[in-house]
């Protein structure tokens, strides 16, 4: 028999704690909470850049290769390319030779900008007008649901509460 598993004679044997002072209960090595957080934003880093505004833009990185979302869709909305020398200290993310020559780009990702007035109106479209008009309609066909009547001529149901004046609601403003 091998003598490391060979207990002398006298010899006790001593619990595994006491042999090893330094392990301790799984609780007692979770950090606090506020180190867990702390840790967790330190490997939350943005691949992105974080870029600094150009008065009456509005800038957003676009995907050069989405094939849901191309980018000549959007440059046909009003994006367009930002230039690494409309951009102080970011020359470390211009491209040097191809389509995209002399504009900021990360990855796949081009730094795009649009003037906020096209910004605006799009979003105003896509964001407000287009939500009111599906708004509309679902009136409407609540409209046509209550005037309806059953054999009996009760109504069909009823519209609780009262719908907002589109003459008095505020146009939202986006950044």
């Amino acid at each position: 028999m091998d003598s490391r598993l060979k207990r002398s004679a006298g010899e006790s044997r001593n619990n595994r704690t006491e042999q090893d002072a330094s392990r301790a209960a799984p609780e007692e090595n979770f950090p606090i909470v506020r180190e867990r957080r702390r840790a967790r934003n330190e490997f939350q880093q943005t691949v992105l850049p974080n870029i600094p505004e150009i008065p009456g833009y509005h800038l957003c990185w676009l995907a050069t290769n989405s094939q849901y979302d191309p980018i000549h869709r959007r440059f046909s909305l009003g994006y367009m390319p930002v230039r690494a020398d409309e951009m102080l200290g970011y020359d470390m993310y211009k491209v040097k030779e191809g389509d995209q020559s002399g504009h900021i780009m990360c990855n796949e990702m081009l730094l795009c900008k649009m003037p906020m007035d096209i910004y605006q109106d799009i979003m105003l479209e896509h964001h407000h007008f287009q939500p009111m008009d599906e708004a509309d309609k679902i009136r409407v066909d609540q409209e046509q649901l209550v005037s309806q009547r059953d054999r009996s001529g009760k109504a069909a149901g009823s519209i609780e509460g009262s719908l907002p004046d589109e003459s008095n609601v505020k146009l939202p403003h986006f950044s």
